[in-house]
C-alpha cells in the first residue's frame, strides 16, 4: 500500500524524484497488506488487514491510498490516472509501485503451486513461512527489511530463459504493449502469460547464495520431500502448467486465474481531512437581500 498526499488542486505533494526503495517517484511506501489465501472460497487467513497511521504535510488535504498488486487491467490503464502523463510511459501498470506485491504474489500463488503439484508436496509450512517473513511486518522498518528480502526475485539472473525473463518483466509490470505482441502474447489473456512462474520458482529457491526468506521455504520444500524429488520434479513442472492452463477455473487455482483476469493492479481509496465550522448568516444592512 502507497500513498500519495494531494494538497490545492490535487497537487501530489509526495512526489519525489530522488525516493528510495520503499518510496517510489511518485508514491509513498504504507505498509503490507496480505491478500486473503483462500482453498475452495474458504480464507486460510483471519484477516488481511494493517493498521497504519497516516501523517498529512502541510497543505495537504486528501491522502489518495493505492493498493498495488498483481493486476491485469491491460487495457484500461485505470492506474493513469494517479500518475503524470510522463510516468511509465507505454507500460502496462506502474512498474515501481506493482515490482515486489506483483512478483511475490506471481510466485506464491503461480509458481509454487505449479512446483507442489509437479512434486507432490504439501506447501503448508512454505505458505507459514513467507506469510511469517513478509506480512508479519508491524512497522515500516520491518516492512523494508521483509521487501529488500524478496529483491532476489527481482534483481539477480538466477539462469531465467527468455519465456521466464519475459514473465517476469509482465508480472512487475514492465512490459509495453508491443513487448507482448512481438512475444507472441495475448493482451486478453494475462493468465497465460504468467504461467513461466512455474519455472521461475525452483530456481529462484535453489539458486545459491539465494538468502532470506526464499531460503527458509526451499527448506520446508526440501523437509517435506527431498532435494532429488524436487529436482526430478522441474522438468514436469511444464505439465503442471499446461494443467494450470486447463483448470484455470476450477478448484483452488480458479481464483488465482479470475484474480489474474478481472483486478486491476492500482486500487485507489481515498481519506480526506474534514474541519468542524461554524458559520452565522446575517442581514446586510446595507441591502434588503442576503449577500
Amino acid at each position: 500500500m502507497y500513498v500519495q498526499y494531494l494538497g490545492p488542486d490535487d497537487k501530489n505533494l509526495s512526489a519525489d524524484p530522488s525516493a528510495k526503495f520503499p518510496d517510489t517517484k511518485y508514491s509513498k511506501f504504507v505498509a503490507i497488506v496480505p491478500q486473503v489465501q483462500t482453498v475452495l472460497g474458504i480464507p486460510l487467513w483471519d484477516k488481511n488487514t494493517a493498521e497504519v497511521s497516516l501523517e498529512f504535510p502541510s497543505g495537504a488535504h486528501t491522502a489518495r491510498l493505492l493498493f498495488c498488486g498483481l493486476g491485469s487491467d491491460i487495457y484500461g490503464g485505470g492506474w493513469r490516472q494517479y500518475f503524470p502523463r510522463e510516468a511509465y510511459p507505454n507500460t502496462i501498470a506502474p512498474t515501481d509501485e506493482v515490482l515486489v506485491p506483483a512478483l511475490t504474489t506471481g510466485v506464491m500463488c503461480i509458481g509454487l503451486p505449479a512446483l507442489a503439484l509437479s512434486a507432490d508436496i504439501a506447501t503448508g509450512k512454505a505458505w507459514k513461512d513467507f506469510r511469517d517473513g513478509l506480512f508479519a511486518a508491524n512497522t515500516v522498518d520491518e516492512a523494508v527489511r521483509a521487501l529488500e528480502a524478496c529483491q532476489p526475485l527481482f534483481k539477480a539472473s538466477l539462469g531465467l530463459n527468455l519465456a521466464e525473463a519475459f514473465t517476469r518483466l509482465v508480472a512487475s509490470g514492465g512490459a509495453t504493449y508491443a513487448d507482448i505482441k512481438n512475444h507472441g502474447g495475448n493482451l486478453d489473456n494475462l493468465w497465460n502469460l504468467l504461467l513461466a512462474f512455474g519455472t521461475i520458482v525452483p530456481k529462484l529457491l535453489f539458486t545459491p547464495g539465494v538468502t532470506g526468506v526464499w531460503q527458509r521455504i526451499a527448506r520446508d520444500l526440501v523437509e517435506e520431500a527431498t532435494f532429488d524429488k524436487v529436482a526430478a520434479a522441474v522438468p514436469i513442472i511444464g505439465q503442471a502448467v499446461a494443467v494450470m492452463s486447463a483448470v484455470g477455473d476450477a478448484a483452488t487455482l480458479a481464483e488465482v486465474g479470475a484474480e489474474t483476469t478481472i483486478c486491476p493492479w492500482v486500487i485507489e481509496n481515498e481519506i480526506s481531512l474534514t474541519y468542524a465550522a461554524t458559520v452565522k448568516v446575517a442581514r446586510d444592512p446595507r441591502s434588503s437581500t442576503f449577500r
